[in-house]
């Protein structure tokens, strides 16, 4: 299979859906060819599912991640001790090794060559005040988005309580990703990612794509501005986890910050 068939063009092996699979698969690993980053997910044996490959070479290539996240902070963005919580559902041994895959895929944020991806994520307010781990794990994962928020590629912005209804209560989470053109005359076409407990579906028609791309822009606008995002940040960090750090006690009580309506609010739900 020849990397210029991933825009489409020639035959694939199948027919049907399955064309459609085997043509994702191909890109992937075509992709991954193209760059010198190296696959860190095969350090890791079996705590890295066999389906997370796929994504995992489509991450390392691409020019453009976009994230949006409901429940949890993005895995790219976790602190270990957030990441050890998160995993829990894992073996012991299996889940150290899953955090430690997970800790060492952030350096994707920081390589120099190839040099790293645009990373945009909206979280929902909801993940910020979530308790996991406790305050004090809770206070470090909040400081460490604000620390990674000022890297140059990353923009972390909160979609807050106060939007009300939202494209994205439906779709849930997902990731854009987008790729650059490499040595091919037109970049490859972005792929959508949404990822389960037991697998991961894969989108890349140009009418799902186009779907996610209106949910997105609907996320987009609804969403604070990145200082706005930060002095939330803040605030949940001092009035929600008390600003706890390693050793101090848990708080008796919690107060839900307020936080500022954006200028627009978008209930329209996606297309189907």
């Amino acid at each position: 299979m020849r990397c210029d068939q991933l825009t489409g063009e020639g035959t694939w092996p199948g027919g049907g859906s399955g064309s459609h699979r085997w043509r994702r698969r191909c890109r992937a690993w075509c992709l991954a060819g193209e760059t010198s980053a190296k696959g860190w997910w095969h350090a890791y044996g079996g705590a890295v599912p066999d389906w997370f490959d796929l994504y995992a070479a489509l991450e390392a290539t691409a020019g453009r991640l976009r994230e949006y996240q409901p429940a949890l902070v993005p895995a790219l963005l976790q602190t270990r001790e957030y990441a050890a919580v998160a995993c829990q559902h894992r073996p012991d041994g299996e889940r150290d090794r899953l955090v430690e895959a997970r800790l060492g895929r952030q350096g994707l944020l920081r390589r120099r060559l190839p040099a790293p991806p645009r990373f945009e994520a909206v979280l929902a307010e909801e993940v910020l005040l979530r308790p996991v781990g406790g305050p004090a794990a809770m206070a470090g994962q909040l400081r460490h988005l604000l620390a990674v928020s000022r890297q140059p590629t990353v923009s972390i912005r909160v979609l807050p309580l106060a939007a009300g209804p939202h494209a994205g209560t439906v779709a849930g989470g997902f990731v854009l990703l987008g790729f650059p053109p490499g040595n091919r005359v037109e970049p490859a076409p972005p792929v959508i990612y949404r990822e389960a407990l037991t697998g991961a579906l894969y989108l890349d028609r140009p009418g799902e794509v186009a779907a996610y791309e209106r949910i997105w822009a609907s996320l987009d606008a609804l969403a604070l501005d990145e200082a706005q995002s930060a002095r939330l940040i803040t605030t949940i960090l001092e009035d929600v986890h008390h600003g706890a750090g390693e050793g101090e006690p848990e708080p008796t009580g919690t107060r839900i910050p307020s936080h500022a309506l954006p200028s627009r609010v978008d209930s329209t739900a996606p297309n189907p």
